[in-house]
């Protein structure tokens, strides 16, 4: 059997009626361009069961797998199912998103040609609109803090040519196995939010600034279907993980200005 190039690792909670869609849509275009994949499914919500075609399952070689320990989370998640990786790249989808337009071949051409470690790409949201927080640098503090309340909607530009950045959202993001296990994967301390930046910036250090985000490839992506019933326990996720990234990352100073102003949101929930 030949080897894969790409494992495809999806994460699901509350978005199994998605998951068909989000599937067909990248294999399609993969299978068009000759590509070897894998798509590697682990069901983080018990509460649901999902049902794929066998026939598809086995087209798409699409393994789906509980996680031994429960609902870990989305970095635990992701790790679980790296382990499990036939491919030489891994490839983190969320299940929201649907492929839409691009050459996934150019791509990934650009991405060996350039020695990229980590790669992001171009998602919109159903109206068409850029979506926020799909890319940036790592800001300092005040200019984020300053930045985020100013552009509560998360104002992003919407270049044409790729872009070296700092970090790319995990809701798409392309990474050599090989680099990804010499990181330790994601960090499991990050439930769910930052666990990306906290992966981008540590990859940064470590294997020197080589992440960029390329808008000719792009998704639709819903954003936020795992928690459109709870929203309060998406907020709770965020604030948690935020909090957790100032005290890995951030200066004394920036982690007492970042405590003060996570308790202040928090206070609004």
């Amino acid at each position: 059997m030949k080897n894969k190039t790409f494992s495809l690792i999806v994460v699901n909670y509350a978005s199994a009626s998605l998951l068909e869609r989000c599937i067909f849509s990248l294999s399609t275009r993969l299978e068009k361009e000759g590509f070897l994949f894998e798509w590697i499914i682990i069901n983080n919500d018990f509460s649901e069961s999902i049902l794929i075609d066998e026939n598809k399952k086995k087209k798409y070689s699409l393994q789906i797998f509980l996680h031994p320990r429960g609902n870990v989370g989305f970095g635990g998640a992701c790790n679980f199912a790296a382990k499990k990786a036939k491919g030489e790249y891994l490839w983190f989808i969320n299940p929201d998103t649907e492929y839409l337009s691009g050459d996934i071949k150019e791509s990934f051409n650009f991405f060996l040609s350039q020695k990229v470690e980590i790669m992001g790409f171009r998602l919109v949201e159903k109206k068409g609109t850029i979506q926020p927080w799909i890319y940036g640098d790592f800001l300092n503090f005040f200019w984020w803090i300053f930045r985020y309340s100013i552009f509560v909607s998360g104002f992003v530009a919407d270049p044409q040519k790729p872009l070296l950045t700092g970090w790319v959202t995990g809701a798409t993001l392309f990474v050599r196995k090989k680099t990804f296990f010499d990181l330790g994967g994601f960090d499991e301390n990050f439930f769910l939010y930052f666990e990306d930046m906290d992966f981008c910036l540590r990859t940064k250090e470590i294997k020197g600034k080589n992440c960029w985000y390329y808008p000719q490839i792009t998704f639709c992506h819903q954003g936020g279907k795992s928690f459109q019933e709870n929203k309060k326990l998406q907020k709770t996720a965020y604030y948690d993980s935020m909090e957790r990234y100032s005290k890995k990352h951030l200066s004394f100073l920036e982690k007492k200005f970042f405590s003060l102003y996570v308790y202040l949101r928090r206070s609004r929930l």
